[in-house]
């Protein structure tokens, strides 16, 4: 697959630690960063020949994602986080894409830490390879295919969650390929906290849209459960208590 053939859309807030890394994964595709940053984050890019800039208004991640997308005129785009960073060649994925309407990736992590070991425990049970009902960031869309559906503006935290279950109600069939991408996120408690906050917010969002109010509150148990691992359970139980936190105050 030639690089022109695909477009990077990458959505950052405050990015500036991480995204040079980044965006340096990305040198070999154009990259179109969709960004409502207060920090250096604006600064940094511009020094990437590759990289498009467009400002964009904080009003989420679904609406970010919408507005990076008008400027896409490849056949593939893929949504990459900025706090990933491509290790392999991902143009293999393109190859599942004859098949299935979306292709993620596996995510690596470096296991430095307890909250590292348990994180990628929970990747590696969750997130298996093969034919999958959702697929989270980073993934590859056939453009036109996402320009038909779009994110919903109005879900702000569960847009990915969103977008696939109504892809799925229509038929369509994704794919998590064994291609690795690198999750260069710090693992700390204060990091943990706020990403399953986020996840919180988002089965409320998710809940008030398609009237699963019980099952969504039950959910966060279910989500974070890989099993009777004992090294595993204090995690789990932090995780829960941080996503049923951000569920009901967030």
């Amino acid at each position: 697959m030639h690089s022109n053939d695909m477009t990077i859309i990458i959505c950052t807030k405050n990015s500036e630690k991480g995204i040079y890394s980044t965006l340096a994964s990305c040198r070999d595709y154009p990259v179109i960063l969709v960004d409502c940053s207060t920090d250096n984050t604006r600064n940094i890019a511009v020094d990437f020949k590759n990289v498009q800039i467009v400002r964009d208004e904080g009003n989420g991640l679904a609406a970010a994602r919408n507005k990076g997308l008008r400027f896409v005129k490849t056949k593939y785009v893929m949504f990459l986080g900025s706090d990933n960073e491509i290790i392999n060649d991902i143009s293999y994925a393109l190859e599942d894409m004859e098949y299935y309407s979306a292709v993620g990736f596996k995510t690596f992590i470096r296991q430095n830490t307890y909250f590292d070991r348990c994180m990628l425990k929970r990747w590696k049970r969750k997130f298996k390879i093969g034919v999958t009902k959702l697929l989270g960031t980073p993934y590859i869309f056939r453009t036109s295919l996402l320009k038909e559906y779009m994110y919903d503006d109005k879900m702000t935290h569960s847009d990915d969650t969103d977008l696939f279950k109504r892809l799925s109600d229509d038929g369509h069939i994704f794919y998590r390929c064994n291609i690795p991408v690198m999750d260069i996120s710090e693992n700390k408690m204060e990091n943990i906290k706020e990403r399953f906050n986020r996840y919180g917010i988002s089965d409320r969002e998710y809940a008030r849209k398609y009237n699963k109010n019980i099952f969504n509150i039950l959910y966060a148990f279910k989500a974070e459960w890989i099993g009777l691992d004992l090294a595993y359970l204090p995690f789990y139980f932090i995780l829960v208590y941080w996503r049923l936190h951000g569920r009901f105050k967030g």
